[in-house]
Order: C-alpha cells, then structure tokens, then sequence
C-alpha cells in the first residue's frame, strides 16, 4: 500500500486496519516506512495495535536498478517477490486495497477492494523491432508463469466495488462479478451556527498526471472560477485542499503552476491539513465542488 499518498484509498485501507485490529491480529503491508503518529492525526485513526510491515518494491539486490527496469518487466518482478513475501506471514485473509493491483492472491481467502477496475488491454504494437520481440517475450512469461493481470483478478475470492458505477465497469471491463462496499465516510459533524462562509472547498490530492494535467481535476476548477468575475465581487473565496508529496516532483510542480496561475484572485491553497483542520474547513464551506470525472469518457 502506497500510504505516502495520503489520499481516500489510504483512509480506507487506515480505517479498516484500526477496527479490525480491536479483534484480530492484523499487518498493514506499506513499500516504505511510515510515521504512524502523523497518519493518525491526519486521518484520525487509531494505528496502535497495528502491526506495520514494510516490503520495499523490489528485492534488495534489485532496489538501485528496479525503476530503470522496462515497466511491464519490473512490474512481473515486483509482484512475485511481494506473493513470496505476503504469503510467508502465514495470513488468514488478505485484503488488497491498491489502485491499479495486479498482484495474485497470496492467501486462500482474499478481497480485491477496487475503486475504479483498469483496462488491461494488449500494449499498442510498436515499429521498433526491439520493442515487438520484448513484448512477445513478456506476454509469454507472464502467461507461462501465471502471472498474466487477468489471473490475478480471478484469484481473489471477492472483488468489492466503492459504488454500483464501479461495479458496472468492474462487469464491462473484466467481466468477474463483485460485490458493492461503500468507501467509509468521515463525520464532519454539525457545523456550529454563524460558521459558513462565502467559501467553495474543493478537497483531493494534487496529483499530476502530465504538466498542468491533474488526477483531480484542479486546473479545471481553478479556470472556471477564475473567470466567474461576479462572484469574486460578491466575495466568494475558492479553496482547494489536499495532500501533496512533496518529493513527487511532477505532483509538487503542478501544484506550483496552481498557485501561480491563481495569484490576484481569491482562491487559498491548503496542502496536507491534518483532521480536525480540514474538518473546520468543510464546517466554514458554503459549496462543495469537484471535477475528477470532467473529460472521461467512463
């Protein structure tokens, strides 16, 4: 689990380790080492009787050259040696709550926790020789040793959708069935009286996809507010809150053409606010906005 990113998923995969671990013994499996103090704070959770194990992306003999290794090859790599490491804790029930997952099951009994299913469609097929003879090798090696994407999503016991929207693409995209589990949502509790003000509060992780081209739809935002030129004179504000990983340097850079592209408009910028900060932002908000869909075609 990519806890680093801060985002929904990781509230998710933070919220069941704190209520299961009032019963059972449970592991939360991390690619690097994690403050759990400040992850309790910023997500309010309770990671006390948690057992956190860490297994790095790739083995150690690997770990200076794994990111300069051709993708799809680092990846097959990458998904056998976390199998062999997960499967040797001897769980019960594994849950996979990772975006994008093509990781088979380590355990007999397992869920796949999906938030929006991949197309794992054939890689477009490239003129350059080289690169046609490694894609046939790579397809055979996956299909040979198992570790094809379709196989991973068939050897999981259940695959669980966040909404009746995902679940209809989890069926026209991968044709398995799955089971619908709504993601947890927080209580912001009752904003006190008097407290709303003329702010519009947009909340989720400054990402960057491509320059200037975001997960979560920022720009998108942004621009049409910034041409709304009456309600900047009426006094409203736009707020865009979030995480942000700093060391993601396309991340950090698009979040920087934000906050340049805002300057001399009323628009505040609030990166990586802990709980009870962000929920006294949502209690000071008028509207919620958002754009994360706006230009897809799913």
């Amino acid at each position: 689990m990519h806890i680093h990113g801060k985002g929904g998923a990781e509230k998710r995969s933070l919220v069941m380790a704190d209520v299961f671990s009032d019963q059972y013994i449970v592991f939360l499996i991390v690619n690097q080492d994690i403050d759990t103090s400040f992850l309790e704070r910023y997500f309010a959770v309770n990671l006390g009787l948690v057992k956190i194990v860490v297994i790095p992306k790739y083995p150690n003999f690997l770990q200076s050259i794994g990111d300069r290794l051709p993708s799809r090859l680092g990846d097959f790599i990458s998904h056998i040696y976390h199998f062999h490491r997960i499967k040797a804790l001897g769980l019960d029930i594994f849950i996979n709550n990772t975006m994008g997952s093509k990781l088979l099951s380590p355990t007999k009994l397992s869920i796949y926790m999906c938030m929006f299913p991949n197309e794992y469609g054939d890689i477009p097929i490239s003129k350059n020789v080289i690169q046609q003879i490694y894609r046939v090798l790579i397809n055979q090696l996956e299909l040979v040793t198992g570790w094809h994407s379709r196989n991973a999503m068939e050897s999981y016991s259940v695959i669980t959708g966040n909404s009746v929207y995902t679940n209809t693409w989890i069926q026209k995209l991968w044709q398995l069935p799955s089971e619908l589990v709504y993601t947890v949502c927080e209580d912001m509790g009752v904003a006190p009286s008097g407290t709303k003000i003329k702010i519009i509060l947009n909340v989720g992780r400054f990402s960057a996809i491509a320059l200037n081209i975001s997960m979560k739809k920022q720009e998108v935002l942004l621009t049409a507010f910034k041409e709304q030129k009456e309600l900047h004179h009426l006094g409203w504000e736009l707020h865009l809150a979030g995480s942000l990983l700093t060391s993601d340097q396309e991340s950090f850079a698009f979040a920087q053409s934000l906050m340049d592209a805002a300057k001399g408009y009323p628009v505040t910028f609030h990166f990586n606010l802990e709980f009870t900060q962000l929920r006294n932002l949502y209690h000071q908000a008028s509207i919620y906005w958002h754009a994360t869909g706006y230009g897809s075609d799913h």
